[in-house]
């Protein structure tokens, strides 16, 4: 068979997987045909090559296992941005995106700025960030346990060419910074799907990597280290942002743990779909 042209891409791929939004189809269609997005979404009569097919066929079989579309193209689109990822990383959702939007809020008008990304993964949330805050921003630093996933971070931070002060660590969450350094703006995105969890999706479980999914506790181990610690990575009497994503079911356990701090606010936040995504600490 021969498809010609990225409408005729577009209705195959459709056909065989009517699951598929119209972005991940067209990153499909991008990445066999090595055409950009933009080009084959304006101009969807826009000529493939006669191979287009043949190709298809050896990625629709990864497809139809379940492989995450993200991990066959090695890329995935976050905050406008194109970011490197492998099946070291998670790959970036659109609701993460809001922890970027909460970040900008808080960086309003401010200079000179200390941020941590922790648990940064690809670093597609402390990247987005900086790239949109530039002048606010004077150093972040990323930080995940995994030495793969530091890898993929430092990839797309020179390919996106951020010239503020960057560093990585590699550490076990907050072991690295405890009592050696504060920060202004904490974004965290940390494993907050507890074991045995039935509503993870088999291609998540199968293909995606559990020490960025999972945590002891019920899920809340990563935010308990926090909630104990939140002093000695802030400084409380100056403006602060700790900006979390949370499991939309965990907002009852996790406000009681924090409303025993006095010293904080705190507040929830809903996402697209008004369920409970977020959990940002501030100073009073």
């Amino acid at each position: 068979m021969i498809i010609k042209n990225a409408i005729k891409a577009y209705e195959l791929i459709k056909n065989d997987f009517p699951i598929f939004s119209k972005s991940d189809v067209y990153e499909l269609i991008e990445h066999i045909s090595k055409k950009k997005y933009d080009l084959l979404v304006l101009n969807p009569n826009e000529e493939l090559q006669v191979n287009f097919f043949r190709k298809y066929l050896k990625i629709k079989v990864k497809l139809k296992k379940g492989v995450p579309i993200a991990y066959i193209t090695k890329n995935k689109m976050f905050c406008g941005l194109n970011f490197k990822i492998n099946n070291k990383v998670l790959i970036p959702r659109n609701e993460s995106e809001l922890i970027v939007q909460y970040a900008c809020n808080f960086l309003k008008n401010k200079k000179n700025i200390k941020v941590l990304d922790l648990c940064c993964g690809s670093g597609c949330i402390g990247i987005s960030t900086v790239y949109l805050n530039r002048k606010s921003i004077n150093k972040i630093t990323f930080a995940d346990i995994s030495k793969a996933a530091l890898k993929i971070t430092k990839q797309n931070n020179k390919l996106l060419n951020l010239k503020n002060n960057v560093k990585f660590i590699k550490g076990d969450f907050l072991d690295p910074f405890i009592n050696k350094e504060k920060f202004d703006l904490i974004l965290c995105n940390p494993p907050y799907i507890k074991y045995g969890d039935l509503n993870v999706s088999d291609s998540v479980f199968k293909y995606e990597p559990h020490i960025s999914l999972f945590a002891k506790e019920e899920g809340l181990y990563f935010y308990k280290k926090m909630f104990a610690n939140i002093e000695k990575l802030v400084d409380i009497s100056k403006p602060f942002n700790i900006i979390f994503e949370i499991g939309w079911d965990q907002k009852e356990k996790l406000e009681k743990l924090i409303s025993l701090n006095p010293n904080i606010k705190y507040e929830f936040k809903e996402d697209f779909s008004k369920l409970w995504r977020n959990l940002i600490i501030s100073n009073k």
